[in-house]
């Protein structure tokens, strides 16, 4: 089966990610965590939760 080029191109920014951290895990959460906080609203708003005990992550947000 082909890919969706929309997973493509996903993929290809996620391993760009993971590369520019040296393929370390806590590096790329470290920088995460600097980006949002720059942001106005945040990437994950842990403070409220869906029903039936599922959290929901609200906020969207783009890395640069």
């Amino acid at each position: 089966m082909k890919a969706d080029p929309i997973l493509k191109e996903l993929w290809k920014i996620k391993d760009g990610l993971s590369e520019e951290c040296g393929h370390d895990l806590r590096r790329l959460f470290d920088r995460l965590k600097a980006s949002q906080k720059s942001q106005v609203s945040p990437v994950v708003n842990l403070t409220k939760t869906a029903s039936r005990g599922h959290c929901r992550a609200i906020g969207t947000s783009v890395l640069t």
